[in-house]
């Protein structure tokens, strides 16, 4: 754990409300599994690395990590859509990495939940599927938490998953799917208006608006390469199941503090 500042373990003992993102949150990177659907050729896919390296998205560098090739060209006009896509010039070849909508596809329910779809000079070439794996620990965690939290999900992707998602939520109107990073800042104001503590576990980037908003912001990350100001905790994912034994021993601690306070 990285703290942003000790009053962080006292913030933690009045939070009642968790409110979680799902890819690279509680899914894990390394447990995911890559395919193409379309043809497409091996100069392409290079096109597509190079453009995709620019990216902290956890899809991209997933991506990247998948096509398994060094960089070879530069990328210049490039633009990148939080939530969306991303899109530059590679050796003279326009391409646009990300959802259907970025991308202007008719295709918004045709494919799976977490897809990148690839356009290259305004041809389009088919999407990679991600199959996403829950992360060691996040059944045992859920159960927990759910005995005196009350738990939320945001996902910016499809609702395919939602069925195996149902059993860790108590009532499925907490699940919301295809947020954008606006409507995930809105559902976190909303929570605070009705009087809650909210605290939000995201992976980064894409949900610096709701950490920033939330009374207390988690990035889940496998890598701490990358420090935001949203952020007041940075947990390792491989401590993942552990965070409900530190919620009691903040609790705790912030109880022997009041104690001592009448009994000096």
């Amino acid at each position: 754990m990285l703290f942003e500042n000790t009053s962080v373990v006292e913030e933690l003992a009045r939070i009642n409300t968790y409110v979680f993102d799902k890819t690279g949150t509680i899914t894990s990177p390394d447990a995911a599994t890559l395919s193409f659907n379309g043809n497409i050729s091996e100069e392409h896919m290079q096109l597509i690395s190079d453009l995709a390296r620019n990216s902290g998205h956890l899809l991209s560098r997933e991506l990247t990590k998948f096509i398994n090739k060094p960089k070879v060209f530069p990328v210049i006009e490039y633009t990148e859509k939080i939530g969306r896509g991303i899109s530059g010039k590679v050796n003279g070849n326009y391409v646009k990495l990300g959802s259907s909508t970025f991308l202007n596809l008719p295709l918004k329910n045709s494919s799976p939940s977490s897809s990148i779809h690839v356009m290259i000079n305004d041809f389009y070439m088919g999407y990679f599927t991600i199959k996403q794996q829950w992360r060691n620990g996040f059944k045992e965690l859920m159960l927990k938490l759910s005995i005196w939290a009350d738990l939320h999900l945001l996902s910016g992707d499809h609702d395919h998953e939602k069925a195996e998602l149902i059993p860790f939520f108590e009532d499925t109107r907490k699940l919301h799917f295809k947020q954008s990073p606006q409507d995930k800042l809105d559902y976190i104001k909303q929570l605070q208006k009705e009087g809650k503590k909210v605290l939000m576990f995201g992976d980064g980037l894409n949900d610096s608006g709701a950490l920033k908003q939330s009374d207390l912001g988690i990035a889940i990350t496998d890598n701490i390469n990358n420090f935001l100001q949203a952020v007041m905790l940075y947990w390792m994912a491989y401590h993942f199941i552990k965070y409900p034994q530190f919620i009691q021993q903040a609790k705790d601690g912030v109880k022997v503090i009041r104690l001592s306070l009448f009994f000096p």
